[in-house]
C-alpha cells in the first residue's frame, strides 16, 4: 500500500508519475508487493516512508528530467547526513520522527574501495 512519486526516470515510468504498489490498487499500482524503493522515490504515504526507511539511507539522484516542460516537483522526504555522526543519516519530511539510520558495513566497504572515503 506504498505511493511515491519518481524523482527521475525509472524503466516503469517517467519522473514526475506518482506509482503505487500492486495492493493499493488503481491504474497507477504498477510495482509489486514489497517493492523496495531507491533514492530516485518520493515516499508519499506511511506505508512508504516505512519501505523507505528500510531500504536504508541512499543517496537522491539529481532531478532531471527528460523532456523540456516536464516539472517535476522536489522530494520532501529524503537522507540528509546527522551532524557529528559519520555514516548516520536521518530522514526529512514524512519520515523525520523515525530517527537516525546509519550505512551499513558493506555501503561502507564499497565506497572505500571506490576512494570515495579514506580507509581508517
Amino acid at each position: 500500500m506504498s505511493v511515491y512519486r519518481l524523482l527521475v526516470d525509472h524503466p516503469f515510468a517517467l519522473a514526475g508519475t506518482v506509482v503505487a504498489t500492486a495492493d493499493e490498487g488503481g491504474d497507477n499500482a504498477i510495482l509489486p508487493i514489497g517493492y523496495v524503493p531507491d533514492g530516485g522515490m518520493d515516499p508519499l504515504n506511511p506505508a512508504a516512508v516505512e519501505d523507505f526507511w528500510n531500504a536504508g539511507p541512499q543517496a537522491t539522484p539529481p532531478i532531471l528530467p527528460r523532456w523540456v516542460g516536464q516539472a517535476v516537483q522536489l522530494p520532501v522526504t529524503y537522507w540528509v547526513p546527522v551532524a557529528g555522526l559519520p555514516f548516520t543519516y536521518a530522514l526529512t519530511g514524512l519520515g523525520a520522527n523515525r530517527g537516525p539510520a546509519q550505512i551499513g558495513n558493506s555501503a561502507v566497504s564499497a565506497l572505500r574501495a571506490f576512494g570515495s572515503i579514506a580507509n581508517p
